[in-house]
């Protein structure tokens, strides 16, 4: 499924392996909770929900000091 024909939903949680960055750029859709896991892209994934009208809520670090960093960020729109 293209980003652009995701369904409307009020919660996305989002493991996609690094193309999270793709899918948020093009999905038309903005469900009011997102739940992201990131892949060593964290700061790029948390520009783009800034960008489109997301508030990011809580960011947990998954990578225990390691490399690649990996988070989950959950991030409400904005009203």
């Amino acid at each position: 499924m293209l980003p652009t024909e995701l369904p409307y939903a009020d919660v996305y949680e989002m493991d996609c392996e690094g193309a999270e960055t793709t899918i948020l750029q093009k999905m038309d859709v903005r469900p009011s909770v997102l739940l992201v896991e990131t892949h060593n892209n964290h700061n790029e994934v948390c520009d783009i929900l800034s960008s489109i009208g997301y508030e990011i809520i809580e960011v947990i670090d998954d990578s225990m000091g390691q490399s690649p960093v990996n988070t989950h960020i959950r991030a409400r729109l904005s009203e």
